[in-house]
């Protein structure tokens, strides 16, 4: 992989279950690995499944997992999905009308107003996203 060495291979942390390893690479590619092998389980690549756009300073995204999904933020045609962490299949995905591009930062879970959703930061708002279906519920701005 041909990556700017002031940057490192990795700008992420591992997600880790039981089973299985979740790691975003710095050029949108996220590897779903055995924890115990190492052996490749499922794989995503993000710039040409969901038109993601890798960042300047490369992917620095933590991968959320959310009993047994795992969500990432894309960009892209999405600005979230979540996908079934044994699988890989699509459980949802968010719109974007914004068109917004991956950020640095990685979801967060929360409830608030006994609704479940994960909070992201994009490059010019803050947003809900429905952990049941990955609408969008709200968004603010930055001022």
């Amino acid at each position: 992989m041909d990556v700017r060495p002031n940057h490192g291979i990795s700008r992420t942390v591992p997600s880790v279950s039981t089973k299985l390893v979740f790691s975003l690479d710095p050029k949108c590619r996220f590897f779903v690995l055995d924890a115990k092998t190492g052996k490749v389980v499922w794989q995503k690549n993000l710039v040409q499944e969901y038109k993601a756009t890798i960042p300047g300073w490369y992917a620095g995204q933590n991968p959320l997992l959310d009993g047994d999904r795992v969500v990432l933020a894309t960009g892209g045609d999405a600005l979230a999905v979540a996908f079934d962490q044994a699988t890989g299949k699509e459980i949802w995905r968010s719109p974007n009308p914004g068109k917004d591009v991956m950020s640095h930062v990685s979801l967060m879970a929360t409830t608030i107003g006994g609704v479940k959703q994960y909070l992201y930061l994009t490059m010019n708002k803050v947003v809900g996203i429905a952990a049941a279906d990955g609408a969008l519920l709200w968004q603010i701005p930055f001022a």
